[in-house]
């Protein structure tokens, strides 16, 4: 059985409601039941806190994305127009030109042969050389510096969006455990045979109706 968001705590508050109504006839030694609901309220915050963390994930994959995009546009720009011009007036240029390359898929990838085309531009024959006025070495680099921030807040990002997510799996494995052993501590004091026993042992069935339900508002990772 898939352990969800959904289902923990649709757990976790059929248990604390069960709990509530048997307290005059048996309270569990593991937690006190006025403690449930913060411990409840902890695990709604963290997912709260996961959902916030990947919003900012995304939106710093989309700001390096189009970076990136007018990077590589301007990077295929200059190297075409490059070797075009020094294929005839400097064959040696022209033979480093063409080891470059512009087509990485990656967003690292792309970092790096952007890197290579600014550096290798800078030891062009013409040092004042630029493809078109709108895209002279200068925009270029602050282009590049600019998406090198951003892949560093990509990084970040990512470091907080995983740290969420364990945060918020190791919160709801502790309710999770705190409700089995509830249970069956229950199923040993209140037998089957009893309103009480009955009333404990619906608790799984309850659980998996809610399950069905609700949306587990836990995403999943965007895509790298």
């Amino acid at each position: 059985m898939k352990l969800t968001y959904a289902r923990v705590l649709a757990r976790a508050d059929i248990t604390y409601a069960t709990q509530v109504t048997l307290s005059a006839q048996w309270v569990w030694a593991g937690r006190a039941v006025a403690d449930w609901p913060a411990v409840i309220d902890a695990a709604r915050a963290l997912q709260q806190s996961l959902v916030g963390k990947r919003r900012a994930l995304t939106v710093a994959r989309n700001e390096l994305d189009g970076t990136q995009a007018d990077l590589r546009g301007r990077m295929r720009q200059g190297l075409d127009m490059a070797r075009s011009k020094y294929r005839r007036e400097d064959p040696v240029a022209h033979q480093t030109l063409r080891l470059l390359r512009s087509g990485g898929r990656s967003r690292s990838r792309i970092m790096d042969e952007a890197v290579a085309w600014y550096e290798a531009w800078g030891q062009l024959p013409d040092a004042d050389w630029s493809p078109t006025a709108q895209n002279p070495r200068a925009a270029f680099l602050t282009l590049l510096q600019e998406a090198q921030t951003k892949m560093q807040a990509l990084a970040a990002a990512e470091a907080e969006e995983e740290r969420a997510q364990q945060q918020l799996a190791g919160g709801l494995e502790d309710l999770h455990q705190d409700c089995v052993e509830w249970y069956e501590d229950a199923c040993a004091v209140f037998t089957a045979d009893t309103p009480e026993g009955r009333q404990v042992r619906s608790i799984l069935v309850r659980e998996a109706a809610a399950d069905d339900d609700e949306d587990d508002d836990a995403p999943q990772p965007p895509p790298k």
